[in-house]
């Protein structure tokens, strides 16, 4: 949940963000704010690894590409 102060909201809570993650077979789709989730430590080493190690796209090019 993003709100208007750049918070993540319950995404904060390790213990959920865990669980969603640990869940996918196949495959995983984040959908969010690069620069929100790096306020967050933990979702933001977690969004620097997607970044790093899996097929990251920002949607301003998937949209105007």
């Amino acid at each position: 949940t993003l709100s208007q102060c750049r918070e993540v909201g319950f995404l904060a809570d390790k213990r959920r963000t865990n669980v969603a993650i640990t869940r996918a077979r196949r495959h995983i789709c984040i959908i969010g704010d690069s620069t929100t989730l790096s306020h967050d430590s933990f979702l933001g080493r977690m969004s620097d690894y997607f970044q790093e190690h899996g097929d990251s796209e920002s949607l301003v090019i998937l949209l105007f590409d």
